[in-house]
């Protein structure tokens, strides 16, 4: 009995890492002789742990058929739960048909992992998530419900240091940025959608069917966005920015949000050139590089990372006065690969 119990526990681990096995695998690792018999019942066993197997015959292995299934439930569920409402932004962003296919097992995997989260420890994300409670995902499935079935919904909005007010939107979209999840509605048909932070809604509610209006498309609304901050009457402006050598490889390794041009210069520094109509984000970012990036124009946007980077340093002067550690006098900002 001692050395079935480690059989199976050794299956159930491998499993938990590999999610597939092949049957000599098995034999091996269960111990001993396995008849085809034995194997079968092996299997049961297995799914009565939540490991259900299926047969894959062109590779001839067996796959673990629920890609939510964990051997360690208390130390996962948390994570895999976080992990699944940012596929889940992401899932919404594609639209017609796909968020109506993909939407029930979305819903079948929270609940599954809602089941086991009253046990699950904390683990530190790997980018920034949004912090999730009972009544956020709460307000997540409403949402998606509400655009789903194309329903307004209603809620209370309290902005911070300002009372709770009062909405009803038509929401359009789910939108993530930087962890924090938004509904992208309009509250009128002479208003321009905005942004609500899912956080600060309150007693939320599905209201009445409404006809959306089809000139209305989140992508093309953020086309001059850096990330979400965007003005519909303004006219987008060029804001090109000058990186160093040290950080070229980091930005050259990936597509940026109102990119419309990159360039090598001959000293190893990169020009990007954005179309944004408002630059607030595009200023943050190069910030961001402590030293390393520059605004070459407008001068307007240069100007305000100049104003930002003197708040910083005023905000900073006690530093001037504070005992220093050795290792901070050699401290230099980082260079990435």
């Amino acid at each position: 009995m001692a050395l079935l119990k480690e059989g199976l526990l050794a299956l159930l681990r491998e499993l938990d890492k590999r999610r597939q096995i092949t049957l000599a695998r098995a034999r091996e690792l269960y111990g001993g002789k396995m008849s085809d018999a034995t194997w079968k019942r092996v299997k049961k066993r297995l799914a009565a742990e939540g490991c259900t197997l299926a047969w894959i015959g062109k590779a001839r292995i067996f796959k673990v058929v629920d890609p939510m299934w964990t051997l360690e439930r208390g130390s996962q569920t948390g994570t895999l739960r976080d992990r699944l409402t940012m596929l889940r932004a992401g899932a919404a962003a594609l639209g017609s048909p796909y968020v109506e296919k993909l939407a029930p097992l979305f819903e079948q995997w929270d609940a599954q992992l809602a089941a086991g989260a009253a046990e699950a420890a904390p683990t530190p994300p790997l980018r920034p998530q949004p912090r999730a409670d009972a009544n956020f995902f709460a307000r997540l499935a409403t949402i998606e419900a509400a655009l789903r079935d194309r329903r307004m919904i209603a809620f209370a909005y309290a902005k911070p240091g300002g009372r709770a007010q009062h909405r009803q939107i038509e929401p359009y979209a789910l939108h993530e940025h930087v962890g924090r999840f938004y509904v992208w509605g309009r509250e009128n048909v002479r208003q321009a959608p905005k942004f609500f932070a899912i956080d600060l809604m309150r007693d939320l509610t599905l209201e009445d069917d409404f006809e959306p209006d089809p000139k209305l498309d989140l992508a093309s609304a953020l086309r001059h966005s850096f990330g979400m901050y965007v003005n519909p009457r303004a006219t987008p402006m060029r804001v090109v920015v000058e990186i160093d050598p040290s950080r070229a490889a980091y930005v050259r390794a990936r597509r940026w949000p109102a990119e419309t041009a990159l360039e090598e210069a001959a000293d190893g520094k990169l020009h990007v050139t954005f179309t944004v109509t408002d630059p607030f984000e595009v200023v943050s970012w190069v910030l961001g590089f402590g030293g390393a990036a520059r605004i070459l124009e407008p001068a307007a946007a240069a100007d305000y990372a100049r104003r930002a980077a003197e708040r910083i340093a005023e905000l900073h002067t006690w530093s001037r006065r504070a005992a220093k550690d050795e290792r901070m006098l050699r401290f230099e900002w980082p260079a990435e690969s």
